[in-house]
């Protein structure tokens, strides 16, 4: 389960320290929701096709990969203060975790 709300204050404390304008941080927190659930648009349709072909252990594994590089990416992105960044590991996180 994924809330990044818990976080909400304490990341845009963290980001105007960057000098972050503080006009879009309203747009662009709610895009680290918008680009988890992009993915949703694309994976039911090959879901199923991926795991009749690899096997459910090996699909589990591909999704697990792809949760834990969007975290990573995530969180280099949140100590580099990269939006771009940390959006780009929610989408990886998407992927992986529907």
């Amino acid at each position: 389960f994924d809330i990044p709300a818990a976080l909400h204050q304490q990341l845009k404390d963290y980001m105007a320290k960057n000098g972050s304008d503080d006009d879009n941080y309203a747009v662009k927190f709610n895009l680290l929701y918008s680009v988890y659930s992009i993915p949703n648009i694309i994976l039911p349709f090959i879901g199923g096709t991926i795991v009749d072909k690899l096997t459910a252990h090996h699909s589990a594994m591909i999704f697990v990969s792809l949760t834990l590089i969007g975290q990573i990416l995530f969180a280099i992105g949140a100590q580099i203060k990269s939006w771009n960044v940390m959006l780009l590991g929610r989408v990886f996180y998407g992927f992986g975790g529907e």
